[in-house]
């Protein structure tokens, strides 16, 4: 920014003869507030910082928080929701210089990393909750770590004989849901942050395949194809329904309970007043007979069937709750079948068995459609996270990459997590606020700090 001098302010001549002009009132310095306010949301944050250091003028100006709120907004919009959820009092200025530090190290790839814990076998479910991280592993141990008044995770306790290590998480209170053997074992929260099993929910004598719960219920199903349903009564107990037969897969979320039987149909039952589940609607199979789901998935009004052929298929619900047939975004290819996927808002992603990550967008009619392929990954996608800013995926090739979301809507690489000499598949990933958590075949699991 440069400034002339006019014609006609007043001057004077020294003794030597030389004439200097007399600026007795600045005019740029002089401007209304809001004129002023307008003219530095034109400029970049390192001019922003060099007009504060201008004159007293500028320097209070550029101090107004509302200033920074509005240069926050204008920087870095997706942000916003989250500074307002994690620090509402903290003052626009220092979010701003917290952001922009965050996505100067993310650019650069200047990170701290640090081995929050270590399985000695392959780590197969990774999840958290408020000030805890669960990591289970194929052994069948359940290891759990706690923020300490630093910030730092410190293990507190080890779960063992968990099945194959993987859990679920209560979506309300401090519970964890895990297998032992052919039975499914809650576990609560104790004063000193420790678990302990509470009860423990019998099976059918075989194989757990599938298990989760909601608020309320909860079930299992058995490699019989048996589904077994619980329900929570006023004494914090869960009382067992009656069972049903041929179910392949099942998911509980809100206030919809989905069950895709082994004929590829799926049966949807929707919660009542008593809390009750009651029939809903049935969804008819559009794939051929012997094609059949491997996951499902519901977020947001979107139901998701992914199929073993890489079909990926969803059902929107409309207004009076009931769901759309199913709508195929992906076409079966068995050489790149869908290996990981969730779907969020707007938004679909599916991860495929030779790296690449589809991208699909709903549209005013309600229908998906690809906005974009993300390549970078080399082998198949196993994990995928994301928040309002980021998305983060791992893969076997054993990298971890974050993308980032601009203001269109369409993701660009920012980073890749990976150590050269660090040669394992990840197996899950982990957005915790501004850090990123990794875990990989080997047992262990980073996390890296960019703040």
């Amino acid at each position: 920014m440069s400034f002339k001098l006019c014609e006609g302010l007043p001057s004077k001549t020294d003794q030597t003869g030389s004439t200097a002009v007399v600026v007795q009132d600045a005019p740029l310095p002089n401007l209304p507030f809001e004129l002023l306010f307008d003219i530095l949301l034109r400029l970049g944050k390192k001019d922003v910082y060099f007009t504060s250091l201008a004159c007293k003028r500028f320097s209070q100006t550029i101090s107004d928080p509302h200033l920074w709120r509005a240069l926050f907004r204008r920087d870095y919009p997706i942000r916003v929701p989250f500074a307002m959820q994690t620090a509402p009092t903290l003052p626009w200025k220092d979010h701003y210089r917290m952001a922009s530090k965050l996505h100067s190290n993310l650019v650069h790839g200047i990170s701290t990393i640090a081995t929050v814990c270590k399985h000695p076998a392959r780590i197969t479910c990774m999840g958290g909750k408020g000030d805890l991280l669960f990591t289970g592993s194929s052994d069948g141990a359940i290891k759990i770590s706690r923020k300490d008044s630093s910030g730092k995770l410190r293990e507190i306790q080890t779960l063992n004989q968990c099945g194959d290590g993987t859990f679920r998480i209560s979506p309300l209170q401090d519970h964890l849901l895990h297998k032992s053997l052919h039975d499914l074992k809650i576990c609560r929260s104790l004063e000193n942050g420790t678990f302990n099993a509470v009860q423990t929910l019998n099976g059918d004598g075989s194989k757990i395949t599938d298990f989760n719960w909601s608020e309320d219920h909860l079930f299992m199903i058995t490699e019989n194809l048996t589904l077994k349903i619980w329900r929570k009564d006023s004494a914090e107990t869960y009382q067992e329904l009656p069972a049903l037969n041929g179910c392949l897969l099942a998911l509980i979320q809100g206030d919809f309970f989905f069950a895709y039987s082994d004929e590829g149909d799926t049966l949807i039952y929707k919660k009542d007043s008593s809390g009750a589940f009651k029939y809903h609607q049935k969804l008819s199979n559009p794939t051929p007979d012997e094609i059949q789901g491997y996951s499902l998935s519901y977020e947001d009004g979107i139901f998701c069937i992914a199929s073993t052929d890489g079909t990926l298929q969803i059902a929107r619900k409309a207004e009076n709750d009931l769901f759309s047939e199913p709508q195929t975004v992906i076409a079966g290819n068995i050489m790149n079948m869908i290996c990981e996927f969730v779907a969020k808002g707007d938004y679909l992603f599916a991860g495929l068995h030779l790296g690449e990550i589809k991208v699909f967008k709903k549209e005013g009619t309600g229908t998906f459609k690809e906005i974009q392929t993300l390549i970078g990954h080399q082998e198949r996608i196993n994990a995928i996270c994301l928040d309002e800013t980021y998305l983060l995926t791992g893969s076997t090739d054993g990298t971890a990459k974050i993308w980032e979301k601009d203001e269109l809507g369409a993701y660009k690489l920012l980073q890749t997590l990976h150590e050269p000499a660090f040669q394992n598949g990840v197996t899950g990933v982990k957005i915790d606020g501004d850090h990123f958590l990794t875990s990989y075949s080997d047992g262990s699991v980073r996390l890296w700090d960019f703040t």
